[in-house]
């Protein structure tokens, strides 16, 4: 047997996947390795180690393999994100039908057993009809809140609320919320504090409607999540901003404030979502969690910023509208102490 001459067309014919092989006769009757062995000849197939090596840098198979993981993950981050906003507004859906029934049955219950008293005559003192009349306009204007908060909210969703903005006298405008909003603190058992830093003559050009449906939301909540307070006082203050060397920016500053329970320091962000309320207010207290979200979205319509911050005596509730002077102002925001 030409032994040199087989070997070499042997190891040829298995180069490809072998190409390290060596050929090592089989002297042993029974051989150690009977898989490598060849059936013919006493032959023992020596593989060795094979080298893997490839080619180095990018390929256009690496790059297809590239841009299939790529486009799997996109894909699966775009349906991670459909489906958590499906399941935010179902939850959003659940709680704004929940929220508006609730607070719909209530007045709704209340005027309707008023309206059957009074039609039927069963109320003939003149004492007991007024306090009546009197209940059933404070529900009615409760419905008018309500739905005008509603209505308010689905016309920034759509963002068909533009404002209409006009020179005025802050200490003008501070006096119409005055006037709006005294005598209903007062039918609450609340007291309205106004302070007015500011001189008379000052002037800020803005939405006057706008700022009062924003100070009257966080008046409103005051009345009623601090109700059960010792001090039954509500501040509405009005000042400016200042910097270091003394000079008055054109940032205005209207700042209600009570001592009620406060908002946990858990809710400092969530409290201006809509449909949110705090788990530590009054269970019993109206409303549908829009007075903070619209007071928040009509503020930055004005191009302003409502905060949160620390009240003076570390207690109660501080909410902070800051509003530039005048239009294309951005307002300068002070170094308070803010937990918004």
């Amino acid at each position: 047997v030409d032994w040199p001459n087989l070997q070499e067309i042997l190891k040829d014919s298995v180069n490809d996947l072998f190409p390290e092989a060596d050929l090592v006769p089989v002297r042993d009757v029974m051989p150690s390795h009977p898989e490598q062995t060849m059936t013919a000849l006493p032959l023992q197939l020596e593989p060795k180690a094979v080298p893997l090596a490839g080619p180095e840098g990018w390929t256009p198979l690496r790059g297809g393999l590239a841009m299939a993981w790529v486009a799997l993950v996109v894909t699966l981050v775009t349906v991670a994100l459909t489906g958590w906003s499906l399941i935010e507004l179902s939850e959003r859906r659940i709680r704004f039908v929940s929220a508006v029934t609730h607070e719909l049955r209530t007045p709704l219950t209340t005027l309707r057993l008023y309206l059957d008293m009074l039609t039927s005559g069963m109320v003939n003192d003149e004492k007991h009809r007024q306090e009546y009349l009197h209940t059933l306009h404070a529900e009615a204007e409760r419905l008018h809140r309500l739905i005008g908060n509603v209505l308010d909210y689905s016309r920034l969703e759509n963002h068909r609320q533009q404002p209409n903005l006009s020179c005025i006298q802050v200490a003008e405008l501070i006096a119409q919320v005055k006037e709006t909003w005294c005598d209903r603190c007062r039918d609450a058992g609340k007291e309205l504090v106004v302070e007015n830093a500011l001189s008379p003559t000052v002037e800020i050009v803005t939405d006057p409607a706008l700022v009062q449906q924003i100070l009257g939301n966080l008046i409103d909540n005051a009345c009623k999540y601090s109700r059960h307070a010792s001090d039954p006082r509500i501040w509405l203050r009005v000042t400016t901003s200042e910097t270091r060397g003394g000079i008055t920016d054109s940032t205005i500053h209207l700042t209600v404030e009570d001592r009620g329970p406060g908002v946990a320091k858990a809710e400092h962000r969530s409290i201006f979502l809509p449909f949110r309320r705090g788990r530590t207010v009054d269970p019993t207290a109206s409303g549908v969690g829009l007075g903070l979200a619209l007071a928040a979205r009509w503020t930055t319509l004005l191009g302003g910023v409502l905060t949160l911050k620390t009240p003076r005596d570390q207690k109660g509730a501080c909410f902070d509208v800051a509003l530039p002077s005048g239009p294309g102002r951005e307002p300068i925001l002070t170094s308070h102490d803010s937990k918004g």
